[in-house]
């Protein structure tokens, strides 16, 4: 359980979710009690709050920790999304809310959606998305460090890059950090989870209706002006909800580890050097050993399945532990560390299935230009503190560092 203090926040006493559990000294490799339950093959019930539901607070669900049965879940058909079937207030129900969605409605919402996204149309940003970065490390420069690169560089070009995509403003990008960070926060109260919801909310709405009335070139305009016959405006909103959702705090976290575990890992660091950069390769290999989303959104039996050679009845809770998967010997062998130089593989840190992120493709150059261009530019970056002093932001939605003080 958990209390909250004069402010509104809360002390942390909420229950860890066993699937999000990490090793308390390396920060990155799954728990001793994960990996216990992986190699055991068990699924143990635990405990979890979760933030973005609100007042529905506690719940149990089983812990799926082995890489074949979570793939098996992530695809069962006889399963829903818990927040939409199990929530006392629904309020990231909303049509077009890919987060959340099911059925025929979110199929039609994420298949425009990638169609816009796809890799040939996200390689297109690209020159923005350079400019971007060479500006924030031109400010970072001019600092002389010691800076903070949380604060400077990776919360905002996620903010900066999406503003670009769908025709908002950059001078409001700092907004949307804000609104996207307190939805996954569980260090302060519900109804703040719930504001910043509402708040981002009615801005896409507004959005939606100025785009509506006055088209421009962006992603927002051609949602509403391209594809009437596919979204009512409604869902336009959801789905603009959806994107600034889930791509702003998802990236600045995974450039955030990326960053860290390249200063621990000089050799790691020195293979990205030797290419010229992060290559596709590297990025994947990065994303399946850091597994910035730890946690499948948790899973609503809604039919029997049977997982592998157990069953799950209607009405149970499922939780997949994409970090345990990724590193399970089954998809990389005995050697789970990070390695530039493995083969790809095929992880599930983006998720599977009806619900694998739309937007890895931009999350992937993004990650790729802001890393290799920040080690570009500052060869010699080094951390001022020790990784055991960083304070770290851990939930099911989000696993990343606070700061990430350098210098050079």
């Amino acid at each position: 359980m958990s209390t909250a203090d004069s402010s509104g926040r809360r002390e942390e006493q909420l229950p860890p979710r066993l699937t999000i559990e990490r090793d308390p000294v390396d920060k990155v490799r799954p728990s001793a009690k994960l990996v216990q339950a992986r190699e055991s093959g068990e699924w143990p019930s635990f405990d979890f709050f979760d933030p973005m539901v609100g007042r529905s607070g506690m719940k149990d669900a089983r812990a799926i920790s082995r890489y074949t049965e979570a793939r098996e879940v992530l695809r069962a058909p006889g399963t829903r999304l818990g927040i939409v079937v199990d929530a006392e207030e629904e309020s990231l129900a909303m049509p077009g809310m890919l987060l959340v969605g099911e059925g025929d409605g979110h199929r039609r919402a994420k298949a425009v959606l990638v169609r816009h996204l796809n890799p040939r149309r996200v390689q297109e940003l690209r020159p923005e998305l350079e400019r971007l970065v060479d500006s924030l490390l031109d400010k970072i420069e001019a600092l002389d460090g010691p800076v903070d690169l949380v604060a400077e560089y990776t919360s905002q070009l996620p903010a900066l890059m999406i503003s670009h995509l769908l025709g908002m403003p950059y001078e409001e990008a700092n907004k949307l950090d804000e609104w996207t960070k307190h939805q996954s926060d569980q260090t302060i109260s519900a109804e703040e989870v719930q504001a910043s919801i509402s708040a981002l909310k009615a801005y896409t709405a507004d959005r939606v209706t100025e785009s509506r009335q006055t088209p421009g070139d962006d992603l927002i305009s051609a949602l509403v002006h391209d594809h009437t016959d596919i979204l009512s405006d409604a869902e336009s909103v959801g789905l603009v909800f959806s994107i600034v959702t889930a791509s702003l705090d998802t990236t600045s976290r995974f450039s955030t580890l990326a960053i860290l575990a390249l200063l621990r890992n000089p050799e790691q660091r020195a293979i990205m050097q030797e290419a010229g950069g992060l290559t596709d390769a590297h990025v994947d290999e990065l994303v399946r050993y850091l597994s910035p989303a730890p946690n499948a959104q948790w899973r609503y039996i809604t039919d029997e399945v049977t997982i592998g050679e157990k069953s799950l009845k209607s009405g149970e809770r499922v939780a997949v532990s994409l970090l345990a998967a990724n590193w399970d010997p089954e998809l990389i062998g005995e050697n789970p560390e990070l390695d530039l130089r493995r083969a790809p593989v095929p992880h599930i840190a983006f998720g599977l299935g009806m619900h694998q992120c739309p937007g890895q493709h931009l999350a992937r150059l993004e990650v790729s230009i802001l890393v290799s261009r920040l080690f570009a530019r500052f060869p010699d970056l080094r951390l001022t503190t020790d990784v055991q002093d960083l304070e770290w932001l851990e939930s099911d939605l989000i696993y990343t560092t606070r700061t990430l003080p350098v210098t050079w």
